[in-house]
C-alpha cells in the first residue's frame, strides 16, 4: 500500500482483512520500527488544531515486538479509520493489543500536529489500513486475529505472532506465560459446604462438580470474575467422593473432596 509523502492526506492505502497480515505489511512498511504492545486504554482527546486531530493515550503494559522505552504513547487517528474501514470503539481503562510505528512524523498529520499543541507524550501514527487493534478479556484475545480466527487464548498469542512476522523480528519473552494458581479446598470432608480458596485473585470462569464416574454434578459460571473463594452447596449430594474443577486463565485447578 502507499502513504502520500508529509503535508498531503487521503485514503491511500489497500485495506488489510487482519491483523497478522497488516503487521507483516507494516513492519515490513516502517523497517521494523513498529512495535506490537498490550496497553491500558487512557482516554480520548481532540485538541484544537488545524484539522480533525483524533488522539488516543495509552498506558504501555508490556512490547510484546519492536522496540519502545516510552511509558506512555499518543497515537493520532483510528484503528481502521482510513480507507473508511470499520472504527473500534475503546473502552476507557480497557486492555488491549495495538500495533504502531514507533518513529515520529511517518504520515501527513505530524506538521500539524507537533506544532499545534503541547502534547504530554510522543506522538505516532495509529494505523487505519486494517484492524490494528486486539482487544483483550479474560482470557481471551478477540478481533480480527488471522483471516478467519476472531478469538485465541492469551497463551496462543506468541505462537500467532511468530506466524505473522516470521524471522523478521526477535519477539520479546513471552508476555502471557501460564499462571498457576494454588488453592485449597475446605472443609474436607464436608456435608453442607465446601470452599475452594484461591492463594491470589484468580479469574475464574467456571467452577465444576464431578463424581468419580466423570459425571458432571453441578457447574457455576463465573464468567472470568476475579476471586479468592468460591463456596459449592454439597448437602443434597451422596456420600462419596467428588471432584472439583475450576477453569481458570490458562489452566484447571483440579481438587478431590469427601462428602459425608
Amino acid at each position: 500500500f502507499l502513504f502520500l509523502p508529509i503535508g498531503l492526506f487521503c485514503c491511500s492505502c489497500a485495506w488489510a482483512d487482519s491483523f497478522c497480515t497488516y503487521a507483516e505489511s507494516y513492519f515490513s512498511w516502517t523497517e521494523g520500527k513498529t512495535a506490537i504492545a498490550r496497553v491500558r486504554f487512557l482516554e480520548f482527546r481532540t485538541p484544537d488544531v488545524n484539522g480533525y486531530a483524533p488522539l488516543y493515550d495509552f498506558k504501555i503494559l508490556e512490547v510484546l515486538a519492536g522496540e519502545l522505552a516510552d511509558p506512555v504513547v499518543t497515537l493520532w487517528g483510528q484503528d481502521g479509520g482510513n480507507c473508511n474501514g470499520p472504527i473500534l470503539s475503546l473502552r476507557e481503562n480497557g486492555e488491549y493489543i495495538i500495533m504502531f510505528a514507533t518513529r515520529e512524523g511517518y504520515t501527513s498529520y505530524y506538521p500539524e500536529i507537533s506544532g499545534g499543541i503541547n502534547n504530554p507524550y510522543p506522538i505516532f501514527d495509529y494505523p487505519g489500513c486494517g484492524p490494528a487493534t486486539l482487544e483483550v478479556t479474560g482470557g481471551q484475545i478477540r478481533g480480527e486475529i488471522q483471516p478467519g480466527v476472531s478469538s485465541i487464548a492469551r497463551q496462543r498469542l506468541r505462537n500467532v505472532l511468530e506466524d505473522c512476522l516470521g524471522d523478521f523480528i526477535e519477539l520479546a519473552p513471552d508476555p502471557f506465560p501460564i499462571p498457576r494458581y494454588e488453592a485449597q479446598l475446605f472443609p474436607n470432608p464436608a456435608s453442607e459446604r465446601v470452599t475452594l480458596q484461591f492463594a491470589q485473585p484468580a479469574p475464574v470462569f467456571s467452577v465444576r462438580l464431578y463424581d468419580m464416574l466423570g459425571r458432571l454434578i453441578s457447574a457455576d459460571r463465573l464468567g472470568g470474575a476475579v476471586v479468592t473463594r468460591h463456596e459449592i452447596n454439597v448437602s443434597q449430594l451422596p456420600a462419596g467422593v467428588y471432584q472439583v474443577v475450576a477453569e481458570t486463565d490458562g489452566i484447571r485447578v483440579k481438587k478431590q473432596v469427601v462428602v459425608l
